[in-house]
């Protein structure tokens, strides 16, 4: 029988990019990724903003608890793409306010990648090449 804290550990474990190849996960991570920028791609129009702007309510948001039980992935990835609604898109070419530059695809993978395994730049036991790539950037 399996106890409870077991079967909360095996759920969170799916939360995770797993630390060994495993093909079914390693796809069910990239789909969920791409269902994620599907939803902001929905948000995208002719005007130079995600979705539509709407009155900032920082009363509510400091009354926001997390909730009693976990919310799916996809749940959660909603949520995280609503937060997008009503943000300028800099780069836009109806936007007059493009001096600030988009995000370039590789430099977003450079970002993405990392995040991943959560290099610790303070050591180089814990970033390795990650830690040579920054000194050969700056």
């Amino acid at each position: 029988m399996t106890s409870p804290y077991e079967t909360i550990v095996t759920s969170l474990r799916s939360s995770f990019p797993q630390p060994v190849s495993d093909r079914v996960h390693d796809a069910y991570f990239v789909f969920s990724f791409l269902r994620a920028l599907d939803q902001v791609d929905q948000m995208k129009s002719v005007s130079p903003m995600l979705g539509a702007p709407e009155e900032l309510d920082y009363e509510s948001a400091q009354a926001a608890r997390l909730a009693d039980h976990p919310l799916s992935l996809e749940e959660v990835s909603s949520k995280l793409v609503s937060y997008l609604s009503g943000m300028f898109i800099w780069s836009h070419p109806r936007s007059q306010i493009n001096v600030v530059t988009s995000a370039t695809i590789p430099s977003i993978i450079g970002g993405l990648l990392p995040s991943i395994y959560n290099p610790n730049l303070c050591s180089d036991e814990s970033s390795r090449r990650v830690a040579i790539a920054e000194v050969e950037a700056v």
